[in-house]
């Protein structure tokens, strides 16, 4: 069958950009619009501010006129001499001022016929107004009437804003310029800020290609990382304790299932090598058998107990809840075990409130109270007691199994959970038990959504406790 080939990351999601290049963009796109819009509000305001400037010239030149007009009480000479000579004008701005008698008779200053074209100024009454005259040049006009004893006026002032279109042509000129550079600098700034910004993240991502299995006990350093990175880096390193510990885990795992296996397997082949040593009677060879059947079951259980957990934790084994009653089930418990804890002398008993209804999977409810006896029967000498405990909580039901037996050093409560881990560094099976019977209970707690938790004192015996939720607690 022939091969799929591998398609590149890539190819998949499309072409993928840097996202240094994408900072560098939102900082130079961002740093010159702001500059951008400063040079525009300023060119605005500079523009306005001449236009007003312009106004307030032109208004206080058409009020000097017609306070002139009116002092000179109709003298045609007086008039015209007032008008002539332009009632005062700014420096490199020449000032044209017209006066329309009501008698249609015209006064205005030299040159103002070149300007005032009666095609460009607009009808009476009007407010100041951008022109281009004949020549081509910019005008501001403002027009005004009032009236006298002699009837109405008509006055016309223009101002030449050649200057100050020259001004602010030299403006535009010299703020192109700028926002060239600015663009040239925000580009640049840009680029640098996102490096800068960008070398925790090439840190970390250095960090994480060079941890290996080997070097699992590598972190990220958190000193000088930014708040956002820090968060993520911690989050990361955190990830890192959790693969560690999983890591380690899984390796003793491997170990102790290479320990359990091989002790059974060579008992076996011991066992038949000497039964094959010579010939024997058929009572011997029964004899043999035997052991080897305690051998094989004793890895029959090995093997069940390994896949129920693998099972478990991928999510493969499903609880089938039913409805029963905790007191009753118990009390099962105790008739089942009753003649293992004759032998070993010892009390075992039951308290709990009946009837107790709960919805838990039956079966795996009594294998996991099961275990909780048998490894309490194997640790409580004569003359001890072990308890089965059951009470009803909100939203959960707790179910105990205590012992007065030898209890578990404070270094080992922890671990006892963990597969074939044994509290005696002997690592001593002969008692029968694989080491999985308290992973397994909390295995069955876990696919419940309950769980399992462990005290004990060495010397005044030891206490599991399992909680189930119920309702809708076990639904969540």
């Amino acid at each position: 069958m022939p091969s799929t080939p591998e398609v590149p990351a890539a190819a998949v999601g499309g072409r993928r950009r840097s996202l240094a290049v994408r900072l560098s963009f939102w900082y130079a796109g961002t740093s010159f619009a702001v500059v951008l819009a400063v040079i525009v509000a300023c060119y605005f305001t500079l523009a306005r501010a001449l236009e007003r400037e312009d106004d307030e010239f032109l208004r206080d030149r058409l009020d000097l006129a017609r306070a002139r007009i009116q002092l000179s009480r109709g003298d045609i000479v007086t008039l015209r001499e007032e008008i002539e000579r332009g009632a005062g004008s700014r420096e490199s701005e020449p000032l044209y001022l017209r006066a329309i008698s009501p008698a249609g008779g015209i006064f205005e200053t030299p040159g103002a016929s070149a300007r005032l074209d009666p095609a460009v100024i607009p009808a009476p009454p009007f407010g100041p107004t951008d022109v281009i005259a004949a020549d081509g040049r910019p005008l501001r006009v403002l027009t005004t009437t009032f009236s006298d004893a002699l009837g109405t006026w008509t006055l016309h002032a223009v101002l030449d804003r050649g200057r100050d279109s020259q001004f602010t042509a030299t403006f535009r000129r010299f703020a192109i310029v700028v926002a060239a550079f600015a663009l040239l600098a925000c580009a640049l700034a840009g680029d640098l800020i996102a490096r800068a910004g960008m070398r925790p993240v090439q840190a970390i991502a250095g960090t994480a290609e060079r941890i290996r299995s080997t070097s699992l006990g590598e972190r990220i350093p958190l000193q000088g990382l930014p708040t956002e990175l820090a968060e993520l880096a911690s989050t990361f390193n955190a990830m890192l304790d959790r693969l560690q510990r999983a890591f380690d885990q899984v390796s003793r795992f491997s170990a102790d299932i290479a320990h359990e296996l091989r002790t059974p397997l060579m008992n076996l082949r011991t066992t038949a090598e000497v039964a094959l040593g010579r010939d024997r009677s058929a009572a011997e060879y029964a004899e043999v058998l035997a052991s080897c059947l305690e051998e094989a079951e004793r890895l029959t259980r090995i093997v069940d107990s390994l896949l129920f957990l693998a099972r478990a934790e991928a999510d493969r084994t499903k609880p089938q809840a039913v409805d029963f009653d905790v007191a009753e089930e118990l009390a099962s418990m105790r008739d089942y075990h009753e003649a293992q804890a004759e032998d070993a002398k010892v009390s075992l008993l039951v308290e709990c409130p009946s009837p107790l209804p709960a919805r838990l999977d039956r079966t795996l409810f009594q294998r996991a109270v099961s275990n909780l006896v048998t490894n309490a029967l194997k640790h409580t000498p004569g003359g001890g007691t072990i308890t089965m405990r059951a009470f009803p909580e909100p939203g959960k039901i707790v179910v105990q199994v205590r012992d007065t037996g030898a209890g578990i050093g404070p270094e080992h409560v922890s671990k006892v959970f963990d597969r074939f881990y044994r509290a005696d560094t002997a690592r001593n099976s002969k008692a029968g038990g694989t080491g999985l019977g308290l992973a397994i209970v909390k295995s069955i707690a876990a696919l419940h959504r309950g769980t399992a938790e462990i005290e004990s004192q060495p010397g005044k015996g030891t206490a599991v406790t399992l909680t189930f939720p119920q309702g809708d607690a076990a639904s969540a």
